[in-house]
């Protein structure tokens, strides 16, 4: 019998599915069917128990209603490259959903079960990344193996089932502060499967920033003494031999991008991102934005087109005011102050249910950064809303 609980975790589960669906199948449909019938279903389901969620609860899925209105409206009006359903109108509207399922499954699970559904959950959207990336390292190296991004093909870029490797690193570094929640209810060996994929993918998509701030989150969740001390030193250490026995002459282009980006990572430490030209570029866009953020309004109102606040830019403005490289910077080209302010109030309310405040906003703002744009990235979305429900358990330097 699919019941409340049941059907909501499926629901969640299709949308962890969702890409590797999409990636192999090309089709929509299949990608994303399976999730907008749970989808339906968890509303029926919701309206049909005698067993209703507490009405603190209800302000948090009816919080997001202004948001989802007014992007609706927006993307409606006009719509990304003419087409309506798309994974960014998806992305819109199961944002009330999402929470909606995220508090059924803790409030008719106990701690340990919630702990162990999000485990499975993650361990199978890692492997199954793992695999496809391993896949795409054979098709660079060998020339057989899975789909890769064709326009990343002389980069050498490892994507998985995503767009672009950044995409891949964004949702990773989520993935590991919501691990760092729950991980002490399991096995060390259970513990190690996860970090190790998680640090494996995360070279893999070579993303600098969510490489630094795993292992910035790794070691603050982990505290302070000689003995992890002298365990960190070595586990660098390994990293550092197997990089000149394996690495530092290799001739393949995707094994060279891995160390060309960790060896530019050590020189940013070193020089700061001025060094970096894209770095540098998107601070100065960032800065941009606060400068004239009183100049908003109501915003562009069509997505990847926000040229009109280009005009006193002292940088390069092809690229960043199409991608700015930023969730909020894109939401506030997109929707104006009335995005910013909707958006805000949905994910404040949500905010309460986590005891590590400060952390979260860290988390979530550096991981938003990341990839050109997530607002048509439905996993980021649920990794997120995950983010903000955190354990009010874990043990953390920066806790509120």
């Amino acid at each position: 019998m699919l019941t409340r609980l049941k059907t909501n975790q499926y629901f969640l589960i299709a949308i962890l599915l969702s890409p590797f669906l999409g990636y192999f199948s090309g089709k929509g449909i299949i990608a994303y069917g399976p999730l907008i019938i749970l989808m339906l279903l968890v509303i029926v389901l919701e309206f049909l128990s005698p067993q209703r969620i507490a009405l603190k609860d209800w302000g948090a899925v009816l919080a997001w209603l202004p948001y989802v209105g007014l992007a609706s409206y927006y993307y409606v009006s006009y719509p990304l490259d003419g087409r309506y359903l798309t994974t960014h109108l998806l992305a819109i509207i199961t944002l009330p959903m999402i929470t909606l399922s995220i508090l059924c499954i803790q409030n008719k699970s106990n701690g340990a079960r919630y702990s162990i559904f999000l485990y499975r959950s993650i361990r199978l959207f890692l492997f199954m990344q793992f695999i496809i990336c391993l896949g795409q390292i054979s098709t660079y190296t060998l020339g057989i193996g899975l789909p890769i991004n064709e326009e990343y093909r002389d980069y050498f870029m490892i994507t998985g089932t995503f767009y672009n490797p950044n995409d891949l690193g964004a949702v990773t570094l989520l993935i590991a502060f919501i691990f760092t929640g729950i991980e002490r209810q399991f096995s060390l060996k259970r513990q190690g499967v996860i970090w190790s994929l998680i640090i494996i993918l995360l070279l893999m998509s070579g993303s600098r920033s969510a490489l630094l701030a795993t292992a910035v989150l790794f070691m603050l969740t982990r505290g302070f003494n000689i003995k992890s001390i002298l365990l960190y030193s070595l586990i660098l250490l390994f990293f550092i031999i197997s990089y000149n026995v394996f690495f530092s002459d290799t001739e393949s282009g995707v094994f060279f991008r891995f160390v060309y980006r960790l060896e530019s990572l050590v020189n940013i430490l070193k020089s700061g991102v001025g060094i970096d030209n894209s770095m540098g570029l998107r601070l100065d866009s960032y800065l941009h934005f606060i400068k004239n953020i009183n100049s908003l309004g109501v915003g562009s109102g069509r997505l990847n087109d926000y040229y009109q606040y280009a005009d006193t830019a002292q940088f390069k403005t092809e690229l960043m005011f199409q991608n700015p490289h930023s969730l909020i910077v894109e939401i506030g080209y997109w929707l104006g102050w009335p995005g910013l302010l909707t958006f805000a109030l949905a994910t404040l309310y949500l905010l309460q249910y986590s005891s590590k405040k400060l952390a979260v906003i860290l988390i979530v703002g550096i991981s938003s950064l990341i990839p050109s744009s997530v607002l048509g990235n439905l996993i980021y979305f649920l990794l997120l809303q995950l983010c903000l429900f955190s354990s009010k358990d874990i043990r953390i330097v920066l806790e509120t």
